[in-house]
Protein backbone atom coordinates (compact mmCIF):
# COMPACT_ATOMS: atom_id res chain seq x y z
CA UNK A 1 0.00 0.00 0.00
CA UNK A 2 1.47 3.13 -1.19
CA UNK A 3 -1.86 5.29 -0.46
CA UNK A 4 -2.18 8.97 1.03
CA UNK A 5 0.91 10.40 -0.39
CA UNK A 6 1.86 12.60 -3.07
CA UNK A 7 2.52 10.64 -5.91
CA UNK A 8 1.65 11.19 -9.57
CA UNK A 9 1.94 10.20 -13.43
CA UNK A 10 0.28 7.40 -14.55
CA UNK A 11 0.64 3.88 -12.63
CA UNK A 12 4.19 2.56 -13.88
CA UNK A 13 3.65 -0.34 -16.41
CA UNK A 14 6.14 -2.58 -13.99
CA UNK A 15 3.62 -3.41 -11.78
CA UNK A 16 2.43 -5.50 -14.71
CA UNK A 17 5.12 -7.57 -12.89
CA UNK A 18 3.50 -8.11 -9.56
CA UNK A 19 1.28 -10.76 -10.54
CA UNK A 20 1.05 -12.35 -7.51
CA UNK A 21 -0.45 -9.32 -5.43
CA UNK A 22 -3.57 -9.27 -3.46
CA UNK A 23 -3.73 -5.73 -2.67
CA UNK A 24 -3.50 -2.61 -4.66
CA UNK A 25 -4.13 0.32 -2.54
CA UNK A 26 -2.77 3.37 -4.13
CA UNK A 27 -5.96 5.64 -3.40
CA UNK A 28 -5.41 9.17 -2.21
CA UNK A 29 -2.55 10.45 -4.30
CA UNK A 30 -2.81 11.94 -7.75
CA UNK A 31 -2.05 9.38 -10.48
CA UNK A 32 -3.44 10.63 -13.84
CA UNK A 33 -4.41 8.45 -16.87
CA UNK A 34 -6.77 5.94 -17.68
CA UNK A 35 -7.10 2.83 -15.78
CA UNK A 36 -4.63 0.08 -16.82
CA UNK A 37 -6.78 -3.16 -18.43
CA UNK A 38 -3.43 -4.76 -17.41
CA UNK A 39 -4.93 -4.56 -13.63
CA UNK A 40 -7.41 -7.35 -14.66
CA UNK A 41 -5.32 -9.03 -17.54
CA UNK A 42 -1.65 -9.27 -14.96
CA UNK A 43 -3.18 -9.22 -11.62
CA UNK A 44 -5.29 -12.16 -11.45
CA UNK A 45 -5.07 -12.78 -7.57
CA UNK A 46 -6.64 -9.24 -6.68
CA UNK A 47 -8.56 -9.48 -3.49
CA UNK A 48 -8.57 -5.08 -3.25
CA UNK A 49 -8.37 -2.54 -5.70
CA UNK A 50 -8.06 0.55 -3.97
CA UNK A 51 -7.39 3.57 -6.54
CA UNK A 52 -9.83 5.90 -4.77
CA UNK A 53 -9.30 10.04 -5.16
CA UNK A 54 -6.93 10.09 -8.10
CA UNK A 55 -6.98 11.96 -11.59
CA UNK A 56 -7.79 8.82 -13.24
CA UNK A 57 -10.43 9.29 -16.23
CA UNK A 58 -11.88 7.48 -18.94
CA UNK A 59 -13.80 4.41 -18.90
CA UNK A 60 -13.62 1.24 -16.53
CA UNK A 61 -11.81 -1.35 -18.42
CA UNK A 62 -13.71 -4.13 -18.68
CA UNK A 63 -11.00 -6.49 -18.07
CA UNK A 64 -11.51 -5.84 -14.63
CA UNK A 65 -14.32 -7.72 -14.90
CA UNK A 66 -12.10 -11.29 -14.66
CA UNK A 67 -10.63 -10.59 -11.27
CA UNK A 68 -12.41 -13.34 -9.58
CA UNK A 69 -11.36 -13.32 -6.44
CA UNK A 70 -12.02 -9.30 -5.92
CA UNK A 71 -14.13 -8.37 -3.06
CA UNK A 72 -13.22 -4.54 -2.30
CA UNK A 73 -13.53 -2.78 -6.22
CA UNK A 74 -13.29 1.03 -4.96
CA UNK A 75 -12.55 3.55 -7.78
CA UNK A 76 -14.53 6.40 -6.29
CA UNK A 77 -13.47 10.27 -6.55
CA UNK A 78 -11.86 10.05 -9.87
CA UNK A 79 -12.97 11.37 -13.44
CA UNK A 80 -14.65 7.98 -14.53
CA UNK A 81 -16.51 8.55 -17.58
CA UNK A 82 -18.87 6.42 -19.90
CA UNK A 83 -20.97 3.15 -18.52
CA UNK A 84 -20.24 0.84 -15.88
CA UNK A 85 -19.19 -2.14 -17.41
CA UNK A 86 -22.01 -4.79 -17.97
CA UNK A 87 -19.78 -7.50 -17.08
CA UNK A 88 -19.70 -6.28 -13.69
CA UNK A 89 -21.64 -9.36 -12.85
CA UNK A 90 -18.67 -11.34 -13.34
CA UNK A 91 -16.96 -10.48 -10.00
CA UNK A 92 -17.63 -13.62 -8.39
CA UNK A 93 -15.28 -12.50 -5.38
CA UNK A 94 -18.29 -10.54 -4.15
CA UNK A 95 -21.29 -13.39 -5.07
CA UNK A 96 -19.26 -16.68 -4.03
CA UNK A 97 -19.70 -17.71 -0.18
CA UNK A 98 -16.66 -17.00 1.92
CA UNK A 99 -13.74 -19.77 1.73
CA UNK A 100 -12.44 -21.00 4.78
CA UNK A 101 -9.22 -18.74 3.29
CA UNK A 102 -8.68 -15.76 5.85
CA UNK A 103 -5.76 -13.53 5.35
CA UNK A 104 -4.34 -10.41 6.99
CA UNK A 105 -5.00 -6.84 5.78
CA UNK A 106 -5.90 -3.82 6.67
CA UNK A 107 -7.71 -1.21 4.97
CA UNK A 108 -9.95 2.48 5.42
CA UNK A 109 -13.01 1.69 3.67
CA UNK A 110 -15.80 4.50 3.27
CA UNK A 111 -18.92 3.64 3.99
CA UNK A 112 -21.95 5.36 4.71
CA UNK A 113 -20.04 8.51 4.54
CA UNK A 114 -17.49 7.70 6.96
CA UNK A 115 -14.17 5.82 6.44
CA UNK A 116 -13.85 2.55 8.87
CA UNK A 117 -10.90 0.80 9.40
CA UNK A 118 -10.92 -2.78 8.61
CA UNK A 119 -8.55 -5.38 9.65
CA UNK A 120 -9.09 -8.54 11.69
CA UNK A 121 -12.48 -9.04 9.19
CA UNK A 122 -11.43 -7.24 6.03
CA UNK A 123 -11.71 -10.53 4.18
CA UNK A 124 -15.83 -10.82 5.29
CA UNK A 125 -16.00 -6.87 3.14
CA UNK A 126 -17.55 -6.74 0.02
CA UNK A 127 -17.83 -3.36 -1.28
CA UNK A 128 -17.79 -1.59 -4.89
CA UNK A 129 -17.60 2.24 -4.83
CA UNK A 130 -17.65 4.13 -7.86
CA UNK A 131 -19.14 6.85 -6.51
CA UNK A 132 -18.03 11.08 -7.56
CA UNK A 133 -17.38 9.77 -11.19
CA UNK A 134 -19.04 11.38 -14.40
CA UNK A 135 -20.45 7.29 -15.06
CA UNK A 136 -23.07 7.44 -17.31
CA UNK A 137 -25.88 5.22 -18.65
CA UNK A 138 -27.62 2.51 -16.64
CA UNK A 139 -26.72 0.25 -13.50
CA UNK A 140 -26.04 -3.24 -15.39
CA UNK A 141 -28.19 -5.67 -14.36
CA UNK A 142 -24.92 -8.17 -13.56
CA UNK A 143 -24.97 -5.73 -10.71
CA UNK A 144 -27.63 -8.03 -9.10
CA UNK A 145 -25.05 -11.38 -9.48
CA UNK A 146 -23.07 -9.65 -6.25
CA UNK A 147 -25.17 -11.56 -4.05
CA UNK A 148 -22.18 -10.74 -1.19
CA UNK A 149 -21.84 -7.54 -1.84
CA UNK A 150 -22.50 -5.26 1.63
CA UNK A 151 -21.57 -1.83 0.50
CA UNK A 152 -22.71 -0.73 -3.19
CA UNK A 153 -21.84 2.97 -3.83
CA UNK A 154 -22.69 4.92 -7.62
CA UNK A 155 -23.41 7.98 -6.14
CA UNK A 156 -22.91 11.64 -7.64
CA UNK A 157 -22.70 10.41 -10.86
CA UNK A 158 -24.87 10.72 -14.23
CA UNK A 159 -26.75 7.50 -14.31
CA UNK A 160 -30.00 6.95 -15.65
CA UNK A 161 -32.24 4.28 -16.50
CA UNK A 162 -34.04 2.02 -13.64
CA UNK A 163 -32.66 0.29 -10.83
CA UNK A 164 -32.24 -3.73 -11.87
CA UNK A 165 -35.57 -5.46 -11.19
CA UNK A 166 -33.40 -7.99 -9.08
CA UNK A 167 -31.62 -5.54 -6.96
CA UNK A 168 -33.56 -7.60 -4.08
CA UNK A 169 -31.46 -10.55 -4.60
CA UNK A 170 -28.45 -8.26 -2.93
CA UNK A 171 -29.82 -9.46 0.55
CA UNK A 172 -26.31 -8.55 2.47
CA UNK A 173 -26.56 -4.99 0.71
CA UNK A 174 -26.94 -2.60 3.24
CA UNK A 175 -25.41 0.41 2.44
Amino acid sequence: MISNNHLYGQLPSALQNCSGIHTLDLGGNRFSGNVPAWIGERMPNLLILRLRSNLFHGSIPSQLCTLSALHILDLGENNLSGFIPSCVGNLSGMASEIDSQRYEGELMVLRKGREDLYNSILYLVNSMDLSHNNLSGEVPEGVTNLTRLGTLNLSVNHLTGKIPDNIGSLQGLNT
